[in-house]
């Protein structure tokens, strides 16, 4: 994943997400707050490493829910914002490359 800062690309590291959010861990800080929103770039699972490489991005735009410092830089809670059918449809396709269920279950299940 990578985090739109200005006019540069931030490189960052998905520790969770969810069809809503995302949890990322940046080494160095970001120049975010909470509430501010922000722009991240992420490369969808593929069946060969060529069409991994050679995929647009699917840019979203997010909402800083929270921030915490983490010993290995910062973690961000984002908040997906404005998500269109289109890209809940290639996260859910992300799930389901990785056999897991795109909804949270409370049971387990």
């Amino acid at each position: 994943v990578q985090v739109m800062e200005g006019r540069r690309l931030r490189d960052a590291i998905t520790v969770d997400f969810s069809l809503t959010g995302v949890k990322l861990r940046v080494p160095l800080p970001l120049e975010a707050d909470v509430g501010n929103n922000i722009e991240i770039r992420m490369l969808l699972p593929e069946d060969n490493i060529e069409d991994y490489h050679n995929q647009t991005p699917l840019t979203l735009q997010s909402r800083v829910l929270w921030i915490q410092p983490s010993s290995q830089g910062q973690l961000f809670g984002l908040e997906f914002i404005n998500l269109s059918q289109t890209d809940q449809a290639k996260l859910e396709k992300c799930f389901a490359f990785y056999q897991h269920s795109p909804q949270y279950s409370q049971t387990g299940e």
